[in-house]
């Protein structure tokens, strides 16, 4: 994913929407990782090997939910 130091998160349980998301953001120069659940984006993110400067996230997924995602993150990564 590392691209320029411009690298961001993509969380929503819709295939359409993170294909879209991820390809807007590649052609405009940014480095992308995708994850269809919240559950998934914290366990790649735990794992720390890349940097991360933005985490976009659906609010409505099942299981964890896009603002449970986006205050675990905060809380552990306080400046993503």
């Amino acid at each position: 994913m590392t691209n320029s130091g411009k690298n961001v998160v993509v969380v929503d349980d819709d295939e359409f929407m993170r294909t879209y998301l991820s390809e807007t953001l590649m052609s405009g120069g940014y480095g992308c990782r995708t994850f269809p659940s919240g559950a998934a984006a914290l366990g790649w993110l735990a794992a720390g090997e890349e940097h991360v400067n933005l985490l976009l996230s659906d609010l409505n997924m099942p299981g964890l939910n896009g603002m449970d995602l986006l205050r675990t993150v905060k809380a552990v990564s306080p400046d993503l």
